[in-house]
C-alpha cells in the first residue's frame, strides 16, 4: 500500500470514528430538542459511514478493504470515493429517512433541533454559550415552532437573527431583543 493510501486510511479512520462518537454524544440532546418542536417527535440521529468499528484499528482495516475495492473505479472517475467525506448524518422517524417523506417545516424543525443539540454540546464542553447565527429561520415555521425556537435558545446566548417580516418575531423574543431594521438599499 502506497504512503498516501496508508495516510488516507489512517486519517479517514480517525475522523470517522470521532464523528461517530460525536453523533452518539449528540443523540440524547437531539432527541430532547426535537420534543421542543411540534411535529418533530420521534426523530433519531445516526452516523452513516462507509465503514464501521468501535476501535480505530477496526476502521483502518475496513477502510483498507473499501479502498482496494474501489481503486479502479476511483481512477476511472478521477475522484476519491473512499473516506469520511462520503459519510452522512442521517435523521430518521420511525425507521424512515426524513427527506423521503417530511415537509419543509419538519425538515426545518429537525435542523433546528440539531443546532440546539450542537449548542448544548458545545456549551457543556467550553463552559459558555456559542453565538447563534440564524438567517431567516422563522419564515417557514408556524407560530408554535417559532415560540419553541425562542424557548430553546438560552437567554444568556448572543443571537443574531434575521427576519424578512418583523411581525414573524415572537413577542417573547421581541421583549429581549435589540431590533435593527434594514431597508432596501441600506445594506453595506
Amino acid at each position: 500500500m502506497a504512503f498516501r493510501d496508508r495516510e488516507l486510511v489512517r486519517l479517514s479512520a480517525a475522523i470517522s470514528l470521532r464523528r461517530s462518537r460525536l453523533v452518539d454524544e449528540l443523540w440524547a440532546p437531539f432527541v430532547g430538542a426535537t420534543e421542543l418542536f411540534t411535529g418533530a417527535e420521534g426523530l433519531s440521529l445516526a452516523y452513516a459511514g462507509q465503514v464501521e468499528g468501535a476501535m480505530l484499528e477496526e476502521r483502518v482495516i475496513a477502510y483498507e478493504r473499501v479502498l482496494r475495492e474501489k481503486r479502479d473505479r476511483e481512477r476511472w472517475q478521477g475522484a476519491s470515493l473512499v473516506g469520511p467525506q462520503r459519510d452522512d448524518l442521517v435523521v430518521t422517524s420511525a425507521g424512515r429517512v426524513l427527506p423521503a417523506f417530511a415537509s419543509r417545516g419538519e425538515h426545518r424543525s429537525a435542523v433546528l433541533s440539531l443546532k440546539v443539540a450542537e449548542a448544548a454540546w458545545l456549551a457543556s464542553r467550553i463552559g459558555e454559550q456559542p453565538v447563534f447565527l440564524m438567517d431567516d429561520v422563522l419564515s417557514e415555521l408556524d407560530p408554535a415552532r417559532r415560540d419553541a425556537l425562542v424557548r430553546a435558545i438560552p437567554e444568556e446566548a448572543q443571537t443574531l437573527l434575521t427576519a424578512a417580516i418583523a411581525t414573524a418575531l415572537p413577542d417573547s423574543l421581541r421583549e429581549r431583543a435589540a431590533l435593527v431594521p434594514v431597508r432596501r438599499g441600506e445594506v453595506g
